[in-house]
């Protein structure tokens, strides 16, 4: 028997202003996607990712799954150890752009798992290990920074064409009144084996 997947897409439309709450990543953004592949067969679970290595940048942390806040924002582990997946996108390994985020720091003395995420280069490697042991290797391809308040939503969870990995974290001046960052560092890479 054989199981087709489906993709359902389907849109969260941002406010033009977005304020922070904590635990969440604002993205000024037309839309984040939300797609869905078809169930796993019955009896099975499909693997997600559950670590992430990056000797660079001296990351070593477990991956958990996120998805949206009720105000719109991407969701963010609740803690400063972990990263998060964006459990609506694609998986680490699939076509598209496979999305994960984490703390920088508490915007204080506390570092996140994406404190060093800024000292990665080009051609640099980061490993993601699956739940069922699969690793996927990726190299670096570009870092960019934007400002929080111009996230380009789109261009970050749609680029399509390639396997994608895609790393988002804050970066920038920490504005106290607003409890978060004024820019987001976007590191993305290419999958190779």
């Amino acid at each position: 028997m054989s199981y087709k997947k489906t993709f359902i897409t389907t849109f969260v439309f941002l406010a033009a202003s977005v304020v922070y709450f904590q635990n969440a990543l604002p993205i000024f953004a037309p839309s984040i996607p939300v797609a869905h592949a078809a169930p796993p067969v019955a009896g099975t679970k499909r693997a997600t990712p559950a670590h992430i290595a990056i000797a660079k940048a001296k990351v070593n942390a477990k991956i958990v799954d996120v998805g949206i806040t009720k105000t719109g924002n991407l969701d963010v582990p609740p803690n400063y150890i972990e990263v998060g997946w964006y459990k609506y996108g694609p998986l680490p390994g699939e076509m598209g752009s496979a999305v994960l985020d984490g703390h920088v720091d508490n915007g204080g003395k506390i570092p996140g798992p994406f404190k060093n995420l800024k000292k990665v280069k080009a051609g640099d490697d980061i490993v993601v290990t699956m739940t069922d042991g699969t690793v996927h290797r990726y190299k670096v391809s570009a870092t960019d920074v934007y400002p929080t308040n111009k996230f380009p939503g789109k261009k970050i969870f749609l680029e399509s064409g390639e396997r994608y990995l895609k790393l988002i974290t804050c970066h920038g001046k920490f504005i106290a009144s607003k409890d978060t960052y004024d820019q987001r560092l976007v590191v993305t890479a290419v999958l190779v084996s």
